[in-house]
């Protein structure tokens, strides 16, 4: 995705490679999903339709790229 929306050549552009590897590193780490207030569920890029629950996001492997 970062290639697709040009932000890989930018920040190469910008600063090298091995930043690039960093801030891809901490995306990685970065949580999916949260829930605010017990009442909303905060998504980056949607749901998919194969989460039923907050349980499947939680067994979602962080130290992958996740799943379409």
């Amino acid at each position: 995705m970062t290639t697709f929306f040009n932000f890989r050549d930018e920040c190469k552009y910008k600063y090298d490679q091995d930043l690039y590897d960093i801030v891809m590193d901490s995306f990685d780490l970065m949580p999916l999903a949260c829930v605010v207030n017990n009442k909303f569920l905060a998504l980056h890029g949607g749901i998919s339709p194969d989460l039923k629950s907050l349980e499947d996001i939680k067994k979602i492997d962080r130290f992958k790229e996740p799943p379409r």
